[in-house]
């Protein structure tokens, strides 16, 4: 953020179409429960603050907004949803060479791995019998999302119904 506080419109006008004093709590609210349903890692406080600022910043000056307007702002074309799930594969223990790598078993004082990732994953690597299992993220995407994604492909193609399973 700027550092200067976010200037907010005085009045939202409602579904219904009556006034109301305007909230950006409820952008604040609104963003964090997007984020949390979107299953991915936590927005770090800095870009979260940063996009409560540019939704507010994207309103028009001096115009009286409708919560409609505020949630179909520029920029915004469309939202495809996705899966995500976290997945883990087993390394035995003398394949993993580089254990400095991970604070949950590097064994240096105070070197931790960040509190987010311990209470949403348990760390990135847990310890086994066998070995370790080091977790990784794997998207899944709709049949929607294919089209927007081809643009990103440098060689071959996307084919859905190859990927179904």
């Amino acid at each position: 953020m700027s550092g200067n506080a976010i200037v907010c419109p005085e009045i939202i006008r409602k579904r219904n179409g009556m006034p109301a004093p305007f909230d950006v709590k409820k952008i604040r609210d609104a963003i964090r429960k997007a984020n949390d349903a979107a299953r991915v890692e936590a927005i770090a406080p800095y870009q979260f603050e940063k996009l409560v600022e540019a939704v507010v910043e994207a309103i028009p000056e001096g115009k009286t907004p409708d919560v409609e307007q505020i949630q179909d702002l520029a920029g915004v074309a469309s939202a495809s949803g996705f899966r995500y799930l976290i997945g883990e594969f087993p390394v035995m223990e003398n394949q993993l060479k580089w254990k400095s790598y991970w604070p949950e078993i590097a064994d240096e004082p105070g070197w931790n791995q960040s509190e987010d990732v311990m209470a949403r994953f348990h760390g990135n690597v847990t310890e086994t019998d066998e070995g370790y299992k080091i977790k990784t993220n794997i998207y899944g995407y709709g049949r929607e999302s294919f089209d927007s994604l081809k643009d990103f492909i440098l060689d071959g193609e996307i084919n859905p119904d190859k990927m179904e399973a």
